[in-house]
């Protein structure tokens, strides 16, 4: 099986954005 190394810097953008939104959202929420 043969992975596309773009969908794979696709995701893992997506999920580092999601990561830091979300670090961001605790700050705030519990700062």
């Amino acid at each position: 099986m043969k992975i596309n190394f773009d969908s794979i810097k696709i995701i893992t953008v997506y999920i580092s954005s999601a990561v830091f939104s979300i670090a961001c959202a605790s700050f705030i929420i519990g700062g």
